[in-house]
């Protein structure tokens, strides 16, 4: 997981831009929290850009030790991860 310091980027699924990342916002938590691949592409926006990584045993030591934080992450992650597969066609559009 990673948290936004500096900078801005942009989350992609396929080509689709599903949402711009500035400090404060964070993204990875998806593949943390379910242990799988991740589900969209992340590219900066900026030249310059600060993240700080939170790697797996701390993830799952803030989520033991805090269970309201987990809740809250759960919450956050399916509703973030709605927005974002509405926001890509599951048909894509076939050229004739």
């Amino acid at each position: 997981m990673y948290f936004i310091l500096h900078g801005k980027f942009q989350v992609t699924i396929g080509n689709i831009v599903v949402r711009i990342l500035e400090p404060g916002s964070h993204f990875g938590e998806l593949a943390l929290f379910t242990k799988g691949a991740r589900t969209a592409s992340i590219q900066c926006l900026t030249k310059e850009n600060l993240v700080l990584k939170l790697d797996y045993a701390k993830f799952l030591h803030l989520l033991n030790r805090f269970p309201d934080f987990a809740k809250s992450l759960k919450n956050h992650i399916d509703s973030s991860y709605l927005v974002e597969k509405k926001a890509v066609p599951t048909d894509p559009v076939k050229e004739v």
